[in-house]
């Protein structure tokens, strides 16, 4: 096993990022952030490095889909606080769930609305030998069948606490001693242990393929493709996609498609050369006809106009 996965460090933001440079803070990561509502986006994000654990806070003021994979060798522990609708993997997610991803396996998660993210990137031999002293199996064989939720009253006390060590590492920046390190990570995932709740799965039947409709319009971002278009091609009606969206996802599939194509377009403004492409040709390959219009629509989004972000 490796001694050192992360690079000890503390870092605390109080002030709002633009959602594209949160790469440059957790570079190991490779996380697609896309906002799924229009309207400002502030990002406050907190995090530290120990040897073999990586914690961060991210606050959103708005609804987000993230996707991607967490940094090799590792095992992901999320949870999502929001008061709107949150989904992981194209599932429902309860409140104060927490979700397990390991390195490889896709992470996949929308909220509809203001949220903030606790994540726990952990050194997978470490994360899965404290498993199985704790609980007496792997963790492997518990997902299986079984669901992890922290009880509502204990989340903000947790929370509490790994203030108190965010605040512990700012003010102890220069002892980074192996053995002190570790005896903290194991008090942390301990801690985190004692709270969690095992619950069965319970698998509803579902005929209606969330991931499947994803990834038709996915596939379709940049060509004349509708709403109406999806729902011949599926042979599904209307009303029966609005539900599963709003159920699932917490917004509607018109709201879902639009983001995705203002930040696919984006994506393409941030790396074209001034001079070599035209706006208007971007934007007409995505499905908007009317430059002027959708310059008032992207500034709504981002804060700025399509030249602005071409001139970067």
């Amino acid at each position: 096993m490796k001694n050192k996965l992360f690079e000890p460090q503390v870092l605390i933001q109080k002030e709002a990022w633009e959602i594209e440079r949160l790469s440059e803070l957790k570079e190991d990561w490779d996380i697609r952030r896309v906002r799924m509502k229009p309207g400002r986006l502030d990002v406050h994000i907190s995090f530290f490095n120990t040897l073999r654990m990586q914690f961060s806070s991210v606050n959103y003021n708005n609804a987000i889909l993230l996707q991607g994979s967490a940094p090799k060798g590792t095992v992901m522990l999320s949870i999502i606080q929001s008061k709107g609708q949150v989904s992981f993997q194209n599932e429902p997610l309860k409140p104060s769930e927490l979700i397990v991803t390991k390195y490889g396996e896709e992470i996949d998660y929308l909220a509809g609305s203001a949220n903030q993210i606790l994540t726990f990137a952990i050194e997978n031999t470490f994360f899965s030998k404290l498993f199985f002293d704790y609980f007496g199996t792997s963790f492997e064989v518990l997902r299986e069948e079984y669901r992890l939720v922290i009880d509502l009253q204990y989340t903000k006390s947790f929370i509490h606490y790994v203030q108190k060590w965010l605040n512990y590492f700012s003010n102890e920046k220069k002892f980074f001693i192996a053995e002190i390190y570790h005896r903290i990570e194991e008090e942390i995932l301990y801690t985190l242990f004692s709270l969690l709740q095992i619950t069965p799965k319970y698998l509803r039947k579902e005929k209606f393929n969330m991931k499947k409709v994803r990834q038709v319009m996915q596939n379709n971002i940049d060509t004349i493709y509708t709403i109406s278009d999806l729902v011949k091609e599926l042979h599904i009606s209307p009303r029966t996609l609005q539900h599963n969206f709003k159920y699932t996802l917490g917004v509607t599939p018109k709201q879902y498609f639009h983001q995705l194509r203002l930040h696919a377009i984006r994506e393409e403004l941030m790396v074209a050369e001034v001079g070599k492409r035209q706006i208007s040709d971007i934007i007409l390959k995505y499905g908007f006809f009317r430059p002027s219009h959708f310059g008032a629509v992207y500034k709504k989004a981002f804060g700025e106009t399509p030249s602005q972000t071409l001139k970067r």
